[in-house]
This record gives C-alpha cells, structure tokens and sequence, in this order.
C-alpha cells in the first residue's frame, strides 16, 4: 500500500516540482507582488504629492516673509495700490469710450455725429492725461517698494553668506563670482515677484470687477454670455 500511495503520488509531486510550486501558490504571489507593487506607486505618489504641498507652503510664508519685510514701505505700497486699481478701471472706460464712438458713426444726423465726436474726443483726451498720471503713480511707487525689499534682501543675504566658515568659499560653487550673481539675479527676482506682480495683479483684478460690474449694469444679458465664455478666452491664451 505504500508503495501504491507514492506511485500514485510521485507523477503529482514531479509535475508540480517541474514548474517549482503549485499553481495555486503562484497565484497568491502574483497577487501579493502585484499588491506590493502598487502600494509602492501609491506610497512615491503620495510622497510626491506631499512634497509639491510642502514646496507651496514655503513658497507661500516665503511670500508672505517678504511681504512683511516692505511694512515699512506700506504708504507707498497704498499709493502704489491706488494706482494700479485707477489704471485697471481707466482700461475698462477706454473700451467703452471706443464702443461709444464706433456707434455714433452709424448715425445719418451730421451735426450729431460731429457734436458727439468732439465730445467723446476731449474725453479720450481726459482719459489719456489720467492714465499718464497714475500710470506714473503705480510703476514710480511700486519700483520704490522693490527697490528697498531688494536692498534688504541683499543685506540679509550677505550676512548670511559671511557668516559661512572660510572652507565654505574653497568649494567651486561657492565662488566669489557665483556669489556676487547669486546675490544680483536672486534679489532681482524677489523685486519682480512682489513688486511687479502685485501692481499687474492689482490692476488687472480691478479690470475685470469694474468691466463686470459695469457690464451687467448697461446689458446684462450680453454680460452672461460675457462670462460664460471668458474661460474659453483664458484657455486659449494661456494655451497660445
């Protein structure tokens, strides 16, 4: 009988020894590798993800550091502001100054149209000498609060690269040449970052309320259509 149950058992265990382990076995480990597997892109993707959170925290206090760097810059950061907000409104009554003349043209009154024409003409004028004006008023004072963080941020670089030890200026990426850029390109930079994009922020954010506001006021109906396919005009600009 025992020699009956290993005849009957040995061309099982030879075939399963041929392939190294039952079929069943394999399965499970395909499954466990393939569960092990996933996990691990999950967990990268997870750390991946964790990582671009952590990277716009910093670069938010970042901005928010500098930002309370220019307190005391604030009177010309609200000059600045008033400009902007003044120019981005002042681009709104352009365009509907423009729209205004465009029509008038259609009219088969000549007197009319010759009286509206110089009206709008010295309005164009008055609109012009006032964008002259706070456009000085926005890029002077806005220049100045980026001038100043820019000062600071210098400063504030320097000390920190001088209290480095003497072994940190040996290395080749240390040098004095590579320093010196580093110090002119980095605050160059931090300029552009607060000043020059506020002010275009600022002013572009007062466009679009004042054309908004202004168009639902005068038709809002054509206003909603407006709107509805301001996405689609951002999207291919952005793709252009």
């Amino acid at each position: 009988p025992s020699s009956a149950r290993n005849s009957v058992s040995s061309p099982i265990i030879g075939r399963n020894s041929s392939y190294g382990r039952s079929p069943y076995s394999r399965r499970l480990s395909d499954f466990s590798n393939s569960d092990f597997s996933l996990s691990i892109d999950a967990y990268s993707s997870y750390n991946y993800n964790r990582t671009e959170r952590i990277a716009f925290k910093d670069q938010a206090s970042s901005f928010w550091r500098l930002v309370k760097m220019n307190a005391p810059e604030w009177r010309f950061a609200l000059l600045g502001s008033v400009g902007s907000i003044v120019c981005g409104c002042l681009s709104a009554l352009f365009a509907y100054v423009l729209s205004a003349v465009m029509s008038v043209y259609y009219s088969r009154d000549g007197s009319y149209m010759k009286r509206e024409i110089g009206k709008y003409c010295f309005l164009l004028i008055g609109l012009s000498s006032s964008a002259l004006l706070f456009n000085t008023i926005q890029h002077m004072f806005w220049d100045i609060v980026g001038e100043n963080l820019t000062k600071r941020v210098r400063e504030k670089m320097l000390e920190a690269v001088l209290r480095n030890e003497v072994a940190w200026f040996d290395e080749e990426e240390n040098s004095s040449a590579r320093v010196a850029a580093r110090l002119t390109m980095d605050a160059n930079n931090v300029r552009s970052a607060i000043g020059d994009r506020i002010s275009v922020i600022m002013q572009n954010s007062a466009l679009m309320i004042f054309a908004c506001t202004a168009g639902f006021i005068l038709e809002w109906r054509l206003a909603l259509v407006l709107v509805a396919v301001f996405p689609i005009v951002v999207a291919a600009t952005v793709l252009q």
